[in-house]
């Protein structure tokens, strides 16, 4: 499921490739084959039985680092405002949403519910803190590792600013 997801999303990142490479479009055409395209990749990857998620991550990152090659700064300026305005929107709608749900799941908690809820809440919250640790601390190893030459000084993270 996953290797197929990530073929779709990288087959069809192409295809979108390809049009904004050798078709003429405007800056409108381009904002809306960004805001379908994620569709399209999402409904055949799953369509096909793939992963619909990693078919989107990865057409979206295949798409997003050719974006240079592709679009006119006017465009990428264009689709960057689309994107926030929309991402503000669906972030709004979410905490509606939620909003919605709270008077429900207030009526329903019982002493062992709200427990149960705060015991996973900081099974979670210290988990998510304990990897951000290890990760920011070991970046800088990691970029050791990665770049053939020594990083220069100043891209290395202090001690001071890795925590």
């Amino acid at each position: 499921m996953a290797l197929g997801g990530t073929f779709v999303g990288l087959g069809i990142g192409g295809i979108l490739y390809l049009i904004h490479r050798f078709f003429p479009t405007t800056t409108a055409i381009d904002t809306a084959l960004t805001l379908i395209s994620p569709f399209v990749m999402y409904l055949v990857a799953e369509h096909l039985g793939f992963s619909g998620v990693l078919a989107v991550v990865s057409g979206g990152l295949f798409i997003s680092y050719h974006s240079h090659q592709i679009l006119t700064y006017s465009s990428r300026l264009n689709i960057n405002g689309v994107w926030d305005t929309l991402t503000f929107l669906l972030n709004g709608f979410i905490f509606i949403l939620i909003g919605l749900q709270l008077p429900y799941l207030s009526r329903h908690f019982t002493n062992n519910t709200i427990r149960d809820a705060l015991f996973y809440g900081m099974i979670i919250s210290v988990a998510v803190i304990a990897i951000r640790v290890v990760w920011v601390y070991s970046i800088n190893y990691f970029r050791i590792l990665i770049h053939k030459r020594k990083p220069l000084k100043d891209e290395l993270l202090t001690n001071k600013e890795a925590f």
